[in-house]
């Protein structure tokens, strides 16, 4: 079990990028944009309170987009749903604090968001951000029946939403054939010190490798097959910081499911 004093949540934390944060008037319509062409748009009276009260007053408000295969592991977002791997467009955070607390949107209300993003192609799905029972971060689709839709235009895409904090949109990635991978890594690269990832190079999909505790390995199960990708893997030790970056052909056999060992030294 992977406590937050261990070296690897230390190596997590040091890579974290800040938000983007702003003041809003909670009872007034505001329109906040960061400097990467993220812009949120806050109806007055439409943000509830930890007692489900209208908030009121002044409020922080936090904003960030994830763009870079290198910021999805730099946040430690890996675009997976359940065990589906996701090609995502962006990963998009927006949080609202008043007094230390976090707010949510009032139940007939909705926030308005604009992407800028003029390579954008249309995804069809929205997906929202949860911590799951095993403390890992996974993406779960939305079922909120046309509450929550996405809407591209000639600058990118408009997100309308009920929900606050991570949102992607996003869709499977398409494969016939399917692959299980496990990194070979020298004994002293553990769960407690190290980090593994597989980015694929065509697509925004990045799939965080987990430890395993029968193998002692670091293992992906069911991914994506015939595509080309690599693997990344950040370690401390010490008060040392390590990196190693290897290209990797993903193997792939319609039929079966292939079982693929990658070794990193």
């Amino acid at each position: 079990n992977i406590t937050t004093t261990m070296p690897v949540a230390v190596l997590k934390n040091t890579l974290l990028l800040k938000p983007y944060t702003d003041s809003i008037d909670l009872q007034k319509n505001d329109t906040v944009k960061n400097a990467t062409g993220l812009m949120c748009a806050v109806l007055a009276n439409s943000l509830l309170d930890s007692m489900d009260q209208i908030a009121s007053g002044k409020a922080m408000i936090e904003m960030m987009i994830v763009s870079k295969k290198g910021d999805f592991i730099r946040m430690d977002k890996p675009t997976m749903s359940e065990s589906t791997v996701l090609e995502s467009s962006d990963a998009i955070n927006i949080s609202i604090i008043k007094a230390g607390s976090y707010l949510k949107v009032a139940p007939t209300k909705k926030l308005s968001l604009q992407v800028y993003h003029p390579s954008f192609t249309t995804f069809n799905k929205l997906y929202f951000g949860e911590i799951n029972s095993n403390g890992e971060f996974n993406w779960l689709a939305d079922t909120s029946g046309g509450r929550n839709n996405i809407e591209p235009d000639n600058l990118g895409y408009n997100i309308n939403t009920n929900r606050l904090n991570w949102m992607t949109a996003s869709k499977p990635l398409e494969s016939l054939v399917f692959t299980n991978i496990t990194l070979l890594l020298p004994a002293q690269y553990t769960n407690a010190n190290t980090t593994a990832y597989l980015v694929y190079n065509d697509t925004k999909s990045i799939v965080n490798l987990y430890g395993n505790t029968d193998t002692k390995k670091f293992v992906g199960t069911r991914l994506p097959g015939g595509k080309a990708a690599a693997v990344v893997v950040l370690s401390k030790q010490g008060n040392d910081y390590y990196a190693d970056f290897k290209p990797v052909a993903i193997s792939g056999d319609i039929g079966s499911i292939v079982n693929q060992i990658v070794t990193v030294l």
